[in-house]
């Protein structure tokens, strides 16, 4: 995927909405591109919780001790709710179920955009 799908994927995703062009910009900036293979943890639940995940393309599954919570896909934020509330662990685990591109915002640098 080139540098400017994924920007323009990471425009679409819901995190962007309400953002100014300079705002999502920055943004994009501070985020690392991720590939997962299918069956593939992002992040496991009680894990500690180190950074917001875009997805942008691939769906993944979100599971809370061993049962199916939902499954998600491209343009949904994961991980976000760990490090609103500062709970420091994540509260699910989320897997890939197929192959997987996502963005990673670290704890600190999402800390600093709200």
């Amino acid at each position: 995927m080139s540098p400017l799908s994924l920007f323009t994927r990471f425009v679409n995703s819901g995190l962007c909405k309400g953002l100014t062009e300079a705002e999502t910009e920055a943004l994009f900036a501070l985020c690392e591109v991720r590939r997962f293979e299918p069956a593939t943890p992002l992040f496991r639940e009680g894990e500690p919780a180190d950074a917001l995940w875009v997805l942008l393309d691939g769906d993944v599954e979100v599971s809370q001790e061993g049962k199916l919570l939902a499954e998600v896909g491209s343009g949904a934020a994961l991980g976000e709710l760990s490090l609103l509330r500062g709970v420091g662990r994540h509260c699910a685990t989320v897997t890939s179920i197929c192959p997987v591109t996502a963005l990673r915002i670290s704890g600190p640098q999402f800390q600093k955009l709200v």
